[in-house]
């Protein structure tokens, strides 16, 4: 976790807060990464391309 993270966590009253408030953000960073997906904004490869990539990397 980072600084920030608990930061955030530390100002929820409850740890049923804080986990509802980490599932919204991980739920809202989905919503982007569907968003991005549908706009065409997302790199696509096979597994054996993104082997290949690694190794030249």
């Amino acid at each position: 976790m980072t600084a920030t993270t608990l930061e955030r966590e530390t100002r929820t009253k409850t740890p049923e807060e804080a986990k509802a408030r980490r599932n919204a953000e991980y739920l809202a960073m989905l919503d982007e990464s569907f968003a991005q997906s549908e706009r065409g904004e997302c790199v696509t490869m096979t597994f054996a391309e993104w082997e290949e990539w690694i190794r030249n990397v």
